[in-house]
């Protein structure tokens, strides 16, 4: 949309070359909580984390299958992680979300996994397992939270048809 020579900046400058490009509330929405993201060493560092989970659980199906088993045997919905886009962070809040209300069956699945596995696999199950099991993780991820869904009602209230 934005590009200079073929978006719909590029359009509408051509039309009026003293309209300004100006992204919209979401965007700007989502570039503060990257900005803010980013200038806060361990908020950064847990984002970073819980993709990389989401991420390592997606491709390992052995993993994905034990955490569903975890998630019914607790009697909650069965559902996999998802990785947080970068360039959408006010729409992955639920992402981070699902993190926290399914800590207990993360940290299961995973040493499960790691007791049934061997190799490089098993090495960063453990790794995942120190890590998102600590304080400051979860910390970080609840700090998260409390900028993202502001934000996100914000942003679906503002850009909403039934108070136009």
């Amino acid at each position: 949309m934005a590009g200079k020579w073929n978006g719909t900046q590029a359009l509408m400058t051509k039309i009026q070359p003293l309209a300004l490009f100006v992204h919209c509330l979401m965007h700007n929405g989502n570039l503060a909580m990257l900005e803010a993201m980013d200038s806060t060493p361990f908020v950064c560092d847990a984002g970073g984390v819980a993709n990389d989970l989401a991420t390592f659980s997606r491709q390992c199906t052995k993993l994905c299958n034990i955490l569903k088993a975890s998630q019914t045997e607790h009697e909650k919905a069965a559902s996999i992680l998802r990785p947080l886009c970068p360039t959408r962070l006010l729409c992955r809040g639920s992402a981070r979300k699902h993190i926290l209300n399914n800590m207990e069956e993360i940290l299961q699945a995973l040493e499960h996994y790691h007791k049934q596995t061997s190799g490089e696999a098993a090495s960063k199950a453990h790794g995942f397992i120190q890590v998102v099991g600590h304080g400051n993780f979860i910390l970080a991820v609840k700090c998260m939270l409390s900028v993202i869904i502001p934000l996100k009602n914000l942003n679906r209230s503002v850009q909403s048809t039934s108070h136009r």
